[in-house]
């Protein structure tokens, strides 16, 4: 899961850079050789913007850096309702397993040599509980 919000990020990355670079070349010209000269008011306005901390940017300057921020934030929000959602879904696998094998008292009942309803061996019983170890076991590792 931390792969998949990685390559989210990275592809968000490429995307911002790409756009950036997109709204670049309408600010300038192209030169013969494949060079090209970004005219003097964006030159001049990105200059001082990046020496500028970003607490003393003007109010719609950080607007612009904040609408980056949610735009991040959202990933890490989709990210984190996933892995929820996947986390949940592991918890409620081991607790139907859970539920399945872990009523007791029949088995005690068995062990009593008192009649039960439900009719069970010790080898079912045994079996399972290592197929719920075994569900346990999985889900443990999936969740790394």
């Amino acid at each position: 899961m931390k792969d998949d919000l990685r390559e989210k990020l990275a592809q968000y990355a490429h995307e911002a850079w790409s756009g950036w670079m997109d709204y670049l070349f309408t600010k300038g010209t192209y030169n013969e050789g494949g060079t090209f000269t970004i005219n003097d008011i964006s030159t001049s306005r990105w200059m001082r913007q990046a020496a500028t901390q970003y607490c003393d940017l003007p109010e719609n300057e950080k607007a612009s850096d904040r609408d980056e921020a949610d735009k991040i934030t959202g990933l890490f929000a989709e990210y984190e309702i996933a892995e929820i959602t996947r986390l949940r879904a592991q918890v409620e696998t081991m607790m139907d397993a859970l539920h399945k094998i872990a009523d007791h008292s029949w088995f005690d009942e068995i062990m009593r040599g008192e009649p039960a309803v439900r009719i069970i061996t010790p080898e079912d019983y045994e079996r399972k509980y290592y197929e719920f170890m075994d569900i346990a076991k999985d889900a443990i590792r999936d969740n790394k």
